[in-house]
């Protein structure tokens, strides 16, 4: 794949679409039944094996969504997720593409 075209979808739509679904739907109805710091397990756990990793990127993905969790839930927001996961696969997507 082209890196623009990696750039666009994965540091715009993606991380948008992704922060409303796992923590603004997910998330958020997690902790009507559950604690917070179980609903964002729980819901963090869902979102990375969502995205197909095993082993350590599981681990990051999981870690990075209960950040953003952690973010959701300090601010009553889902932007400074949203932007957090924006960088964090912009980070993720140069490393794909090294020249």
């Amino acid at each position: 794949g082209s890196l623009p075209f990696a750039l666009f979808y994965g540091c715009f739509p993606a991380p948008l679409v992704e922060e409303i679904i796992y923590r603004g739907f997910l998330f958020s109805a997690f902790v009507n039944k559950w604690t917070a710091p179980k609903a964002a397990l729980f819901s963090s756990l869902i979102f990375a094996a969502v995205h197909g990793y095993s082993g350590s990127g599981f681990v990051i993905i999981s870690l990075s969504g209960m950040l953003f969790c952690g973010f959701f839930r300090r601010t009553g927001s889902l932007w400074p997720g949203m932007l957090a996961h924006s960088m964090i696969n912009l980070f993720f997507l140069l490393l794909q593409f090294p020249d």
